[in-house]
């Protein structure tokens, strides 16, 4: 029932942006609430939010897929792109660009949303020219959050890109993959209280009160392998 748990307006103003069908399933069509408010702030917002999900999508007996098509396809396209691997061996996949244009297709299906075709052609997110999803992406009239951007220029950025959309609504997901390859570029918001993470989105969970009752000794080795300490802006080992 919290009018501020709903579609966040910086995924929808990527997904606006790129004339992204797939937020008609991403979310109703109210307003996406703006990231990062104060609470007097996001008490005064009308409560015609866009709720996560389309309301064909939030039903009972909606599908939950946990591993997607899409999510496998973007993993072999960077792997093709960075020479990690050198074939997939199936006829119809022999390139990045192949992985990545299947990759969108099947996320597209997986929604049931038309499109992908020309999709995978526009100036947006074509896969050698695709300029992503612009600028200032979820600016508000607060200021909550500033400079924050999807815009694309190489192969491996839009596939980064694309991964993190297609990974809708699996918050975790998004995040590790954003740690991890930094795209889109999201910046915290200004009115950052997590004195931990120097202001910072967090790049990982500290450990918790019980770890260090019931495990301490475990917990000390760990923390001595973390140069910040048990912080929120420390990084994972994949994190680079």
């Amino acid at each position: 029932g919290r009018s501020d748990y709903a579609l966040s307006k910086t995924l929808a103003d990527i997904l606006s942006n790129m004339n992204d069908a797939r937020r008609t399933a991403y979310g109703s069509s109210g307003a996406p609430f703006p990231y990062g408010l104060k609470r007097e702030q996001a008490t005064t917002l009308p409560t015609n939010y866009a709720t996560v999900l389309s309301a064909a999508n939030r039903a009972e007996n909606s599908p939950v897929v946990v591993v997607s098509a899409a999510s496998s396809l973007f993993a072999i396209a960077e792997g093709l792109q960075r020479n990690w691997i050198t074939s997939t061996l199936s006829p119809v996949i022999t390139s990045a660009k192949d992985a990545y244009d299947a990759a969108i297709t099947a996320s597209f299906a997986q929604w049931g949303v038309s499109g992908a075709a020309a999709y995978i052609v526009s100036a947006s997110a074509d896969y050698n020219t695709g300029t992503g999803g612009g600028i200032n992406t979820g600016a508000n009239p607060f200021g909550s959050v500033v400079g924050a951007s999807a815009t694309t220029t190489t192969n491996l950025e839009r596939i980064a890109l694309q991964r993190y959309i297609a990974l809708f609504p699996d918050g975790i997901q998004a995040w590790s993959e954003w740690r991890r390859t930094g795209v889109p570029n999201l910046k915290p918001t200004v009115f950052a209280t997590n004195s931990a993470a120097g202001g910072q989105i967090p790049t990982r969970y500290v450990y918790g009160v019980n770890e260090y009752s019931l495990n301490p000794t475990k917990v000390a080795e760990a923390v001595t392998r973390l140069p910040l300490g048990d912080v929120m802006n420390e990084k994972v080992w994949w994190d680079k």
